[in-house]
């Protein structure tokens, strides 16, 4: 079963909102939801507080739709917040167009949890130039997808910042294009990806189509792949001149790659000083130090509590309480239960019911 939501004449306008929200879909082989709408100008769509497990067609070597599936056309705003989504086949798939400025898309993906995906890419974003999305603050992890990514994020506006993205296997964690002869950008600040294995063929962990991309503030720590960012091919000026100021270039300053050494760090990225045909990346000045971009002792993503000198990491997805027990239980030891605050050894699971989960490092 897959719940299945269009608009029509009836529920459209821009005053309008369709929501979704504090809905639990489990154990359905159809997936979870499939929103579609089409018409000159479309209502808002929310879907948020949701818990999606164990849903979508497993089937071997076929690439699963998201059991948050999303086709929209010409909706002003959309907001996917607050959502857990877990042992699903995929994940969150979000397509859009509209053909004027001014219908076009501003989207909010935060909060989410997406874990333990098997036959999808977790999230998948694809649209035309004048969509943004922005996305925070969403936890990507343990997800084993093979030829696929993590995260594709091809076409639109993007503002991709404050993300954990840990302990996946796929093609590339974050494979990302936008159009190279338009003046927009996609920006990732202040994410944590590390300990991910890219089992494509450029053994990357970024793959980049164009140089429209700003990637600053960042911890970059997977020592299984082969390279941290590798560019795709560029487009030469008519007037061949050796200038790198004659070629939009890759921003990636102020990032941690993992070593102070520049050449250690050169090495971590496959571009135009590599291969005269690629796109630059100017990386320098970058982090020598984990703790530019890391919060005192705390691991990648965690912030410190000083109250009891311990590392907390919020997520926001929605949970019942035994359920946020069982997936605490992953990461640490025998969790307890402190007046409302749920206290499990690394990570943390808000229960927006009744209930925060918090948990503190030793």
């Amino acid at each position: 079963m897959v719940c299945v939501f269009s608009t029509s004449v009836l529920c459209a306008g821009p005053g309008l909102r369709q929501w979704i929200v504090s809905t639990a879909i489990t154990d359905n082989e159809g997936g979870g939801f499939s929103f579609q709408n089409v018409g000159e100008l479309n209502p808002t769509v929310l879907i948020e507080g949701c818990r999606i497990q164990n849903c979508g067609l497993k089937m071997l070597n076929m690439t699963s739709p998201g059991v948050i599936d999303m086709y929209v056309q010409n909706t002003r705003m959309c907001t996917i917040a607050n959502n857990f989504l877990g042992d699903n086949a995929a994940g969150i798939t979000v397509e859009t167009y509209s053909n004027v400025n001014s219908n076009a898309l501003y989207a909010n993906i935060t909060n989410n949890v997406i874990i333990y995906t098997t036959h999808g890419e977790p999230l998948h974003v694809e649209g035309h130039y004048f969509q943004g999305f922005y996305i925070k603050n969403n936890f990507i992890a343990h997800n084993r997808i093979a030829h696929r990514n993590v995260v594709s994020l091809f076409g639109v506006q993007a503002n991709f910042t404050i993300n954990t993205l840990t302990n996946n296997t796929a093609r590339t964690i974050i494979n990302a294009s936008v159009p190279s002869n338009i003046d927009i950008t996609q920006r990732f600040d202040s994410n944590y990806i590390y300990e991910n294995l890219a089992i494509g063929g450029n053994f990357t962990t970024i793959f980049l189509y164009s140089p429209r991309f700003l990637i600053r503030e960042n911890f970059l720590f997977n020592t299984h792949n082969m390279f941290e960012l590798v560019t795709f091919n560029r487009s030469k000026p008519l007037k061949w001149e050796d200038n790198n100021q004659d070629y939009p270039q890759v921003e990636a300053e102020n990032n941690f790659w993992g070593s102070p050494n520049p050449a250690y760090v050169a090495g971590r990225i496959w571009e135009r000083h590599d291969d005269d045909n690629l796109i630059g990346v100017r990386f320098e000045p970058f982090y020598k130090a984990n703790t530019s971009v890391l919060q005192d002792k705390c691991p990648p993503g965690f912030r410190l509590y000083p109250k009891v000198n311990s590392c907390y990491m919020y997520m926001g997805a929605v949970l019942p309480y035994h359920e946020a027990e069982k997936q605490c239980q992953v990461r640490g030891p025998q969790p307890m239960l402190r007046r409302n605050v749920f206290v499990v050894g690394e990570m943390i699971f808000p229960l927006h019911f009744t209930r925060v989960a918090q948990i503190p490092m030793s």
